[in-house]
């Protein structure tokens, strides 16, 4: 449907399906339709990538930061990074932080101070708010045509589903009684003031147990009117069933919930799809008697292995539960969501990279909190040993103990407690770099000067802070001591380091042989002035 070009006189085409990020691209329809362009400047899923006036034959496309698989126009194209791991597709950038990340944060112990590990609600109206990241999560392990898909799952169960047998008590009319036997006359005999004559002519009569029955003033003979029975029944109105009731109400919740606050066309064409299949199992005549949910069987050995019943409770509870481990969490979002972004996941892994040469394996992780920054959901991080705290996205508001001015929120913070006084030293993983020419093999990226700028409101503004450094995906390290001499206050080597109070720029970039050993010897550096006598 499209065709994209490197130059907006439309000569160099592209003809593969990987696009470099932050690379200007320019588009045309093959055949021009300004209705489409405008569903998908206004509703696709790369509409803020797009600029292109519905108009005009020729558009821009400029993919920031992100990568992994983008759907534009209806075609699937993978977007990757030109910052690190460059010679990986975009995909593979992605699973190397993730695969970094897993194996570090895996080795901390989870702090019991986090969050419950379950948010659970009766009513399936009340939603959580990581709605979206639940939507995703359902669309790509549910609401599929693969086998173990809701629909399988569902057809599975309704075709044996769990039951109870239950006893009915009943009261039997004694005249449409079949036989009799000795329990049936010990049941006449306890019932014999609720009578009612035998009808002239009745087989009864005839039988040779009327004369022991009693008479009525006339000579005739009664009965009891009624006999009391237990009736064995069959009833589909369980607990597990009620659950998928509720299930199914609550994926419903979720769907019409996304549908209403996005506004992409692929998110609504999706959640009108995936609704159409949950109210075709809601209208279904086995869930009309099914009661209301109002308890979650956790101990219930169907849901635990009855097929069906089981993968529909696991996916429930995965979608409701706090992870246990942070990587976890990470797995589990990045990996549901189609444009991924890279420098959001460059910062935890820059995070947990500073955490692994501060504290090694010996510290403990906790989820401190969370806030959304656009479309992108952040967790608050805290790794913890000792006296000595290492933040991610943690906020130091106006207080004498935080910022004297503006709230401020570096992305990682190191808070040691040296004789009762906290001291700060504060990173920001910046994803960003210059290339500048090089006579080398490999290739010079340096840091933007504006990002180590910004670095000094944290080292001004914020009580007891000692350095503040960026630290970025490229090859050069600068350091500027905050007590300047003449000529000496600037560093480049992390070996010449004797003072750690300044501001400055560390590179750190994934795979790469010469930054991480930079990297490494700063830390190490840091380690030994600060932590020798903790």
């Amino acid at each position: 449907m499209i065709e994209i070009f490197l130059d907006k006189e439309l000569h160099n085409k592209v003809d593969v399906k990987v696009l470099d990020e932050n690379k200007t691209y320019f588009v045309k329809l093959k055949v021009h339709d300004s209705g489409i362009i405008e569903k998908e400047i206004t509703q696709g899923q790369c509409s803020k990538f797009i600029n292109w006036h519905p108009s005009n034959t020729v558009g821009q496309i400029v993919f920031r930061d992100v990568a992994g698989y983008v759907n534009l126009f209806g075609s699937k194209y993978e977007v990757k990074s030109t910052k690190l791991l460059t010679d990986l597709p975009g995909n593979n950038q992605i699973e190397y932080l993730l695969k970094d990340i897993s194996e570090y944060s895996s080795t901390l112990a989870f702090s019991p101070a986090a969050p419950a590990g379950f948010d659970y609600y009766i009513d399936p109206q009340k939603l959580t708010n990581n709605t979206y990241y639940i939507y995703k999560y359902l669309s790509s392990q549910l609401f599929h045509d693969r086998k173990e898909s809701l629909q399988h799952l569902l057809d599975f169960i309704l075709d044996n589903p769990h039951f109870n047998q239950r006893t009915t008590p009943a009261y039997i009319p004694t005249f449409f009684t079949k036989k009799f036997n000795h329990s049936t006359f010990q049941r006449l005999a306890g019932r014999v003031m609720d009578s009612e004559l035998i009808p002239l002519g009745h087989e009864l009569c005839k039988k040779p147990f009327i004369a022991k029955l009693p008479n009525t003033a006339a000579g005739d003979k009664i009965l009891p009117k009624h006999l009391y029975s237990i009736t064995n029944t069959i009833s589909y109105d369980t607990p597990e069933n009620r659950f998928l009731k509720y299930f199914l109400l609550w994926c419903q919740e979720i769907y019409m919930n996304v549908y209403n606050l996005y506004s992409q066309y692929q998110v609504r064409e999706d959640c009108a799809k995936s609704l159409k299949i949950i109210r075709k199992y809601l209208f279904h005549p086995f869930f009309k008697d099914i009661g209301t949910f109002s308890f979650l069987p956790i101990t219930s050995s169907v849901l635990a292995n009855r097929v069906g019943y089981k993968e529909l409770f696991l996916h429930y509870l995965k979608c409701r539960s706090h992870p246990k481990i942070f990587n976890d969490y990470l797995s589990y979002m990045v990996n549901i969501m189609e444009i991924k972004n890279i420098s959001t996941l460059y910062e935890y892994w820059v995070f947990f990279r500073i955490a692994e040469e501060l504290f090694g394996s010996n510290a403990t992780l906790e989820i401190i909190g969370h806030q959304n920054e656009g479309d992108i959901l952040k967790f608050g991080l805290k790794i913890s040993e000792g006296s000595s705290n290492l933040y991610y996205n943690k906020t130091y508001g106006h207080s004498p103990e935080g910022s004297y001015s503006f709230n401020l929120r570096p992305d990682i913070s190191l808070e040691i407690d040296k004789d009762g006084e906290i001291r700060r030293y504060f990173f920001d993983a910046k994803y960003s770099n210059t290339s500048i020419p090089s006579s080398e093999d490999d290739p010079v990226s340096v840091y933007k000067n504006m990002n180590v700028v910004k670095m000094l409101s944290y080292l001004e503004a914020i009580n007891n802070s000692d350095i503040a450094v960026i630290i970025y995906p490229g090859t050069k390290l600068s350091f500027y001591n905050r007590h300047f001499t003449e000529g000496d206050n600037y560093i480049s080597s992390p070996e010449l380091m004797t003072d750690y109070e300044g501001v400055g720029a560390l590179p750190l970039s994934p795979g790469h042989a010469k930054s991480n050993a930079q990297f490494s010897a700063f830390m190490v550096g840091l380690k030994i002035r600060f932590f020798k006598n903790l």
